[in-house]
């Protein structure tokens, strides 16, 4: 059971791995923070099906919320999309989180960010740091 354990979870940073295509699976820390740690958010996109940080080297990370892995419905919504604008992705921390009947238990990524000694945190699925696009890279494979 334990070798099970070790493929799907990283010993290291003490988090899942996760699926990131083509049968490859990374340790979810070091996925996030390859693409967006110590970034700043320069954008904030809030459109009809999913609000979306982009990040100074042109990454979009979904903000999917972590109870439905539906658009987030946080507590303070747009306000909280707008304060994170200009802040630095310093933390990543997983934790679990529980419906409000407590009939289901799931993981969720807290994403830490600092601008001028303020700290903010926002809390996503798993599946948020899955869909990351780099909207760059994108454009050279298509040009």
């Amino acid at each position: 059971m334990s070798d099970l354990l070790d493929k799907w979870w990283c010993s290291e940073h003490n988090c899942p791995m996760i699926d990131v295509g083509g049968d490859c699976y990374a340790c979810l820390f070091d996925y996030v923070n390859e693409r967006v740690g110590m970034r700043r958010v320069t954008d904030v996109v809030n459109d009809a099906d999913r609000a979306r940080l982009i990040f100074e080297n042109g990454v979009e990370l979904p903000l999917i919320c972590p109870c439905c892995d539906k658009a987030i419905h946080a507590t303070g919504g747009e306000s909280l999309l707008k304060e994170v604008n200009g802040f630095r992705l310093e933390t990543l921390e997983y934790a679990h989180g529980e419906s409000q009947d407590k009939k289901k238990r799931y993981g969720l990524l807290l994403l830490g960010f600092t601008k001028n000694r303020k700290k903010k945190e926002i809390e996503v699925s798993l599946e948020s740091a899955k869909q990351m696009t780099d909207e760059r890279a994108m454009h050279d494979e298509e040009g």
